[in-house]
């Protein structure tokens, strides 16, 4: 069995959350830009507001862990 190296893991999972995040704030918007009920689009305001929120915190974390993402998007 191969081994993974605790480097690998941490870049990976903190790259692929990184990536839903983005995706989600994706989906918000459009969402919002389609929807017409105010609760609703109050909603997916608060959501994407969250999302950017938890991007933040990531690039915090990997800053502090010293991980750096090259080569683009991991899917």
């Amino acid at each position: 069995m191969k081994h993974i190296s605790q480097e690998y893991i941490l870049n990976f999972t903190f790259v692929k959350a990184l990536n839903r995040e983005e995706l989600l704030i994706k989906k918000y918007s459009d969402y919002y830009k389609r929807c017409n009920d105010k609760e609703t689009k109050k909603m997916l305001k608060n959501f994407y507001e969250s999302s950017n929120y938890h991007i933040k915190l990531l690039r915090e974390l990997m800053m502090n862990l010293d991980i750096k993402v090259s080569g683009g998007r991991l899917k």
